[in-house]
Formats: C-alpha cells, sequence, structure tokens
C-alpha cells in the first residue's frame, strides 16, 4: 500500500496521472484502491484506468467503468470512447457491441481514431 500526501489527493491530475503510471505498471490493485477512495472523479481518472484494463485484457471491467461514468454523470470523450471500443473488440459480442456504439454521440464518427478502432472492432467479428 503506498501512501499519498494530502495535499496531493487534492490534485485530480496526480491522480490521474498516478492511475496511468500504476496500470501501466501492472499494479491493478493498488490502482483500483486509490480509484475507489477518490471522491470526485475525472473523465481522465476513468480513462487512466480503462486504458490499463484493456492491458490487462480485462474489457468486462473497462465497461464497467463506462456504465459507472453515467451513473456519475461524466460524459464519455474520444480517449474513453476508443478505450470502450477496444474493449469490445477483446469480448467479440456482435449486439453487445450495438448496444454500447448506439451511445456514442455520432458526431465522434468523424474521428480517424475512432473509424479505424470501430473498423478493426468488426473485422474481429468475422
Amino acid at each position: 500500500s503506498i501512501e499519498i500526501p494530502k495535499s496531493f489527493r487534492s490534485n485530480p491530475l496526480l491522480i490521474a496521472s498516478l492511475l496511468d503510471a500504476l496500470m501501466k505498471c501492472g499494479d491493478t490493485k493498488q490502482a483500483e484502491s486509490l480509484f475507489d477512495k477518490t471522491t470526485n472523479k475525472t473523465i481522465q481518472m476513468y480513462g487512466a484506468m480503462m486504458n490499463g484494463f484493456n492491458l490487462e485484457n480485462n474489457p468486462f471491467k473497462t465497461l464497467d467503468l463506462f456504465n459507472k461514468m453515467k451513473v456519475d454523470n461524466i460524459k464519455g470523450n474520444i480517449i474513453i470512447f476508443h478505450c470502450v471500443i477496444r474493449a469490445l473488440s477483446q469480448i467479440g459480442d456482435y449486439k453487445l457491441s450495438q448496444l454500447i456504439i448506439e451511445q456514442i454521440p455520432n458526431y465522434f464518427f468523424v474521428n480517424n481514431h475512432i473509424q479505424y478502432a470501430l473498423i478493426d472492432m468488426w473485422v474481429m467479428f468475422n
């Protein structure tokens, strides 16, 4: 267990960076603990966790966080939707993918990263 100074806990960017580092180093348990203890979660924190779960081949946790974002009334961005699409590619469930893709606002579909991720996902289904 790492001890984080109280002054650091009030800096959301620092927490997001620490979450990203912990996930990239494979310390998922510590990252999850820090994430769960953080009261004012930001989209960057969600993105760091989702990206880490995808790297750990744990796509269902990515989708769980996506659903938690909706409950917490946090709107997705390109990074979040890219992580979600990558998770859907790992899962390989066409119906689930369609249900979640329908939740992405149309204006995100003009982004090249989203387009390529969707193509990769659909290729996985064939």
